[in-house]
């Protein structure tokens, strides 16, 4: 059974079954594209930053599991949605790291509230159709995996 959190009461915070919002990212190179933009994928949605133990903690699992998914599927897409650190901050970790899936920034933590995130690292796995399949924080791989199997055709 695929886990929901709410992590924000009395918001609009997506739960397993509900639409995601259409947030709007900024990707490394400054260039912005929206959710919506990546209808017909399944997306892993990570929220983290970089003074976070458990997120550092968890991007190389996460890394790992990107590099096998990405291996066997081309319509997966991971996303690792910073909060508050620089572009340089990022791009420093992510070379030291080694990590391939991309890292995204938000404008404030317009994102990060459009999702009712409140404590980090935060994992979503949206459906094709745009649907949240899967919400918890901190990493549950078998979970993960799980929710992103549910979309394999």
């Amino acid at each position: 059974m695929l886990a929901a959190l709410a992590v924000t009461p009395g918001c609009s915070d997506p739960r397993a079954g509900d639409s995601a919002p259409n947030v709007t990212f900024i990707g490394m190179d400054d260039a912005r594209f929206d959710l919506a933009s990546l209808r017909g994928r399944t997306v892993l949605l990570n929220f983290w930053f970089y003074n976070c133990v458990g997120c550092v903690a968890e991007m190389p699992h996460l890394s790992d599991l990107w590099a096998e998914v990405s291996s066997e599927r081309d319509d997966v897409t991971f996303l690792s949605v910073n909060h508050g650190d620089s572009k340089q901050r990022i791009r420093d970790y992510w070379e030291e790291g080694g990590f391939l899936h991309p890292a995204v920034r938000q404008e404030g933590s317009d994102v990060s509230h459009a999702f009712g995130v409140i404590a980090y690292p935060v994992n979503f796995v949206i459906d094709p159709k745009g649907d949240v399949l899967y919400a918890a924080a901190g990493w549950d791989e078998p979970a993960i995996r799980e929710a992103l199997d549910s979309t394999a055709k």
